[in-house]
C-alpha cells in the first residue's frame, strides 16, 4: 500500500477553526458566541460530526449551505441540518484569518519531509494490522490550521462521507507536529480497513473495552513512527502532552497484554 499525505493549508478551514476557539475579548467574540451556542445543548462528541462536515468544505460557508437540504435532518441524535446552517452563518460573516496564522501553519508544513511522514502512516499500518490492498495507493487529506482544533487533531468525514484530517500547530511544534500527522492518517487508515483483524478492530470489540483502549495504541504507533522516521529523540506526545496520564487504566491493561511492547518492538 502507497500512502499518499497531502497536508496543506485551506482559508475557510483555519478561518472555521478561529472561531472555535476561547473568547479573547476581541472582534471575533460574538461569532465565537453564536458557534459555542451551536454545541451548547449538543452531545460531547457532536464536533467530531460538525466541525469535519464544515471545516472539510474548503470552498467554505456556501458549499456547506448548498449540501444542506440532501442530509437528513437528525444523524445519530445530532440535528444535523440546523447546526450546519448556523455554524455556516458564522462562518460565512467571519472575516479571513489574519496572515500570522498562515505564517505559522506554512512554517510548520515547511518543516515536514513529507515522504518520511508517509512512510511512519505505512509502518503504523503493518504494525497496527491494518490489511489493505498492497498495490493500493491510499491519499490522506489533512488540512493544517493554526489553532482551534478541538484536543489538537481530528478526522472525520466531510459532507460527501470522504474522510479529512485537521491538525493545528500551536502547542504541537517540531517532532510533535509530525507526530499528529501520523495519529490523524491513522484514523483514516482505520476507516478505510473495513475488517475486523486488525488490533485496533481486536480491542475494540475485546470485553470491557473502552474507546481509549483502541485509541491508545494510535499514540503509542504514531509516537514511535516519529521516532524511527523524522526524530530519534522525539517523545511520546502522550508523555509530554498528558494523554498517558489520562488514560492509566487502558495503558496498564495494553502493557500487561504485551501489546506496548509489540508496537514499539516490532
Amino acid at each position: 500500500m502507497r500512502v499518499e499525505l497531502r497536508a496543506t493549508y485551506e482559508v475557510e478551514s483555519d478561518k472555521y477553526f478561529w472561531l472555535r476557539e476561547p473568547l479573547d475579548g476581541g472582534e471575533l467574540d460574538a461569532l465565537r458566541r453564536q458557534v459555542a451556542a451551536v454545541y451548547a445543548d449538543l452531545q460531547p462528541r457532536a464536533f467530531m460530526m460538525l466541525d469535519a462536515a464544515v471545516a472539510g468544505e474548503p470552498t467554505g460557508a456556501q458549499a456547506v449551505r448548498e449540501a444542506i437540504p440532501a442530509l437528513p435532518e437528525v444523524i445519530a441524535g445530532i440535528p444535523v441540518r440546523d447546526a450546519l446552517e448556523k455554524l455556516a452563518d458564522a462562518l460565512a460573516a467571519a472575516p479571513p484569518p489574519p496572515p500570522d496564522r498562515r505564517a505559522v501553519v506554512e512554517r510548520a508544513l515547511d518543516s515536514i519531509d513529507v515522504q518520511r511522514v508517509e512512510e511512519a502512516v505505512s509502518w503504523v499500518a503493518d504494525t497496527l494490522g491494518f490489511l489493505l490492498p498492497t498495490a493500493m495507493s491510499l491519499t490522506v487529506d489533512v488540512y493544517v490550521v493554526a489553532a482551534g482544533v478541538p484536543l489538537g487533531g481530528l478526522t472525520g468525514l466531510r459532507i460527501d462521507d470522504s474522510p479529512v484530517c485537521f491538525v493545528q500547530v500551536r502547542e504541537q511544534e517540531g517532532s510533535a507536529f509530525a507526530e499528529a500527522l501520523i495519529h490523524e492518517a491513522t484514523h483514516v487508515l482505520d476507516i478505510t480497513c473495513d475488517n475486523d483483524t486488525s488490533l485496533v478492530a481486536q480491542l475494540r470489540n475485546a470485553p470491557g473495552s473502552t474507546h481509549q483502549l483502541w485509541h491508545a495504541p494510535y499514540f503509542i504507533a504514531a509516537a514511535e513512527a516519529t521516532r524511527r522516521f523524522v526524530d530519534p529523540q522525539h517523545e511520546d506526545f502522550g508523555a509530554t502532552h498528558g494523554y498517558y496520564a489520562k488514560v492509566p487504566a487502558e495503558l496498564a491493561r495494553l502493557t500487561d497484554e504485551g501489546v506496548v511492547e509489540a508496537i514499539r518492538r516490532r
